[in-house]
């Protein structure tokens, strides 16, 4: 290196020249003169010569010297200027390394700090002198220490370099600090490791904005697998960005992995519903991306992961950042039960209204204002429309009644207050119709409108006027049938009363008697036909009391008393039913007051009868009595009395079954209502 020599220096050294000339020339001139005092003569002929020799040797000395001094001085030059260089160069390093906001440090082999830059005070509070002697375990936390020793013991062992080597430490006042450090090794002339110099940096801030980051990207992923909709996300070059959990089990895929960076296009919408190729320039979806517009469809399909089809409705939105459009969300729907449903809706549509054009009945349904919003071909027939226009939109009562406002007693309005089915038969000039007005309610039963139907009842009025002159005059005739029947009886027990006083057979007797006792049961239920309302059923109750008042007249004599309780919870019935029933009580009543009570004693007859819910019914005759005599077996009659009962449960398909003690008798009679169905018989209990 060469060094730049000023003025002042240049006469330093031309003054050193001349001083290094004259001390030469005087070493030799001395030497001359001591040569000359020893031999006078013979140097005064060589004196010049001598003298011109010293004078060159002088020189020449000189200019070694000279030579000498100016390497010395340059040497000493370069060595000032290479101290000057690596003092500048040190400052230099060490403003780099105070003002960096990494910390600089060097640990020897075992790890210990030889060295921390200022740094260390903002990153964990402490100075350089307190780090001095440490390791970088000394200020982690427990579990971290142990997890980085053993990573750093590796790096030592390997004497490589290492970085971004991320590590929890704790600062002075005990908070957490994340660091990344990296560090290369040093060695010795000798290649051997004396330890390693690195850089510590804080990305505590920035390890928070990436965990703020995660937590609020789980917390949209989150939000998006909550949706019902299927989501996903694409780039402008149709690369899927994003899908939530419902898009794949839509698809039909397990994982994120299988649809992320791939192209969505190609993947789940390049074939039309028709099986024709849906080419990325035709796609609707693309397009509106380029456009950056929104778009909406729902006769598409999209593909799943096992080659099956299914018809969505999609929407695409644009991603915008900072007014750059950056690519597209689409969320759809599977529709394909939608559609399904959709299809047999068209379906039931149809077949709701070719039932509603084919009923008989003129329907119309009419809104919250009363005006038609439809009606079917029969009440378009009735009011002689060609066409629904010409009836939708009025109100009911224009296109009913040809009224301008409702009829008295319109079940439409009544309805509107009672908000339950009215009714209304009207009659307009010699036809019948039956108005119905029936609400139609939301939910919340909020009346939305109404069902307005009008039926031509015309040939029922009719019908049922023919009916009812009919039952008249059956029923006139019934009444002068059972007036008939009735004399008869009474003149048959009137003549059997004049043969009972001539004969003198006392079983013949009995016998007459037991006759006209049976048609007197039958004369008293016809009577009871004769003076009720309703010619074909007649209550049980006051036919049995009459027969029973009739028995007590004609067996009750002397001083005994034989009482009677009467108590019968049985709807009227029909004659078929009814008479039997009331011949078997005579004939079981008369058997308790003939042969119950002998010598003359009191007893009490009972008779009962209730419903058993709508399928049977049981009545039950039984008294106090002396019980049924030896050798009597009414599961096997051979007296005329329990023959004729056998015989007429029979006819009822009814059943009969008694008990018997000394303390009486008692007879269960048991009647379905389907008689049909039962077969009779007798069985003791």
């Amino acid at each position: 290196m060469t060094g730049t020599i000023s003025y002042g220096e240049e006469l330093k050294r031309l003054r050193d020249f001349l001083a290094i000339f004259l001390v030469a020339a005087m070493v030799f001139g001395a030497y001359d003169l001591m040569d000359t005092r020893l031999n006078i003569w013979e140097g005064i002929q060589n004196e010049l010569f001598h003298l011109g020799l010293t004078l060159l040797l002088s020189a020449l000395v000189a200019v070694i010297g000279y030579g000498i001094l100016m390497r010395m001085g340059s040497l000493s030059a370069e060595r000032d200027e290479a101290h000057a260089e690596r003092k500048t160069n040190e400052e230099r390093f060490r403003q780099l390394v105070e003002t960096s906001s990494d910390r600089v440090w060097e640990v020897d082999k075992t790890g210990t700090y030889t060295y921390v830059s200022p740094r260390i005070r903002n990153l964990l509070g402490y100075e350089p002198e307190e780090i001095i002697g440490k390791t970088p375990f000394d200020l982690m936390p427990p579990g971290e220490s142990e997890k980085i020793a053993g990573i750093f013991e590796g790096i030592v062992t390997a004497q490589k370099p290492f970085a971004e080597l991320e590590n929890i430490n704790l600062h002075k006042d005990g908070r957490r600090v994340v660091l990344e450090t990296s560090g290369v090794p040093f060695f010795d002339d000798k290649h051997t490791i004396l330890g390693y110099r690195g850089i510590d940096r804080d990305i505590t801030g920035r390890k928070r904005a990436e965990e703020a980051l995660r937590a609020s990207s789980e917390r949209v992923q989150l939000l998006l697998n909550s949706t019902a909709e299927a989501i996903y996300g694409m780039n402008m070059q149709g690369l899927c960005t994003l899908c939530n959990a419902a898009f794949l089990k839509t698809m039909g895929y397990d994982r994120p992995e299988q649809i992320l960076g791939r192209n969505i296009h190609d993947l789940i919408h390049h074939i039309h519903t028709g099986g024709t190729p849906n080419e990325l320039n035709d796609c609707r979806i693309y397009k509106a991306l380029l456009r950056g517009e929104e778009m909406h469809a729902d006769d598409e399909v999209f593909w799943r992961s096992d080659r099956t089809s299914i018809p969505v409705e999609y929407w695409s939105y644009p991603m915008r950042k900072d007014g750059i459009i950056v690519g597209a969300v689409v969320t759809f729907f599977d529709i394909t039960e939608r559609k399904a449903a959709k299809e047999q809706l068209q379906k039931a549509v149809l077949r709701w209204q070719s039932t509603f054009d084919a009923t008989l009945d003129a329907i119309c349904l009419i809104d919250t204002d009363q005006r038609i919003v439809q009606c079917n071909r029969t009440m378009m027939e009735m009011v002689g429309a060609k066409n629904p226009d010409e009836i939708m939109g009025r109100h009911c009562w224009e296109v009913v009644h040809g009224t301008t406002e409702p009829i008295p007693g319109c079940p439409v309005v009544r309805m509107w207050n009672t908000l339950t089915r009215e009714t209304l038969e009207l009659q307009v000039g010699d036809r019948w119709f039956f108005i119905t007005a029936d609400p139609v309610l939301d939910e919340a039963r909020t009346l939305v409108g109404a069902v307005h139907i009008v039926r031509d009842i015309t040939k029922r009025k009719v019908a049922e006027e023919q009916l009812h002159t009919l039952l008249r005059e059956k029923e006139i005739l019934l009444r002068e049938i059972h007036h008939r029947v009735r004399n008869i009886i009474q003149l048959a027990v009137s003549m059997m009363n004049i043969e009972v006083r001539r004969e003198s057979d006392k079983r013949v007797r009995e016998a007459i008697l037991g006759t006209q006792i049976r048609l007197m049961a039958i004369a008293s239920t016809f009577n009871r036909l004769y003076y009720s309302e309703n010619v074909s059923r007649v209550n049980l109750q006051q036919v049995v009391r009459s027969i029973v008042d009739s028995l007590l007249s004609a067996y009750q004599t002397g001083d005994r008393t034989i009482q009677t309780d009467i108590h019968i919870d049985i709807t009227e019935l029909g004659v078929d039913l009814a008479l039997p029933l009331a011949l078997i009580t005579s004939e079981l009543v008369s058997n308790s007051l003939r042969h119950a009570f002998p010598e003359g004693r009191s007893g009490m007859v009972t008779i009962t009868g209730s419903e058993e819910g709508k399928e049977r019914f049981i009545m039950t005759v039984r008294d106090n009595g002396s019980g049924l005599p030896e050798g009597i077996n009414p599961a096997e009659p051979d007296t005329t009395g329990l023959t004729l009962v056998r015989f007429l449960l029979q006819q009822i398909d009814g059943t009969l079954s008694y008990t018997s003690s000394g303390e009486g008798t008692s007879f269960t009679i048991t009647v379905s209502r389907d008689a049909e169905s039962n077969k009779s018989g007798v069985s003791e209990v």
